[in-house]
């Protein structure tokens, strides 16, 4: 598996490169297939979400459980 990781996200997080990482994933499900469909099949409330265990995110990008944590709530944080 490819994983892109996008430079303007590593600026936007003042250089943390793992939670840029995820963020590029984030983007990544969250953008459409090539079919114009949605990557993410979770869906409640007519809303699709990102559902992934800390497992999963190890599998596809190889963040450990506690640095897929840290990078989560860097991420929440920044949203706030």
């Amino acid at each position: 598996m490819v994983v892109l990781l996008q430079r303007d996200y590593v600026d936007l997080l003042d250089g943390d490169v793992l939670s840029a990482l995820m963020l590029s994933q984030i983007v990544y499900w969250y953008r459409q297939d090539k079919k114009s469909k949605p990557k993410l099949r979770v869906k409640r409330s007519e809303i699709f979400w990102l559902a992934k265990s800390n497992i999963e995110w190890e599998a596809e990008i190889g963040l450990s459980s506690m640095q897929c944590r840290r990078c989560l709530e860097v991420l929440r944080k920044r949203m706030l």
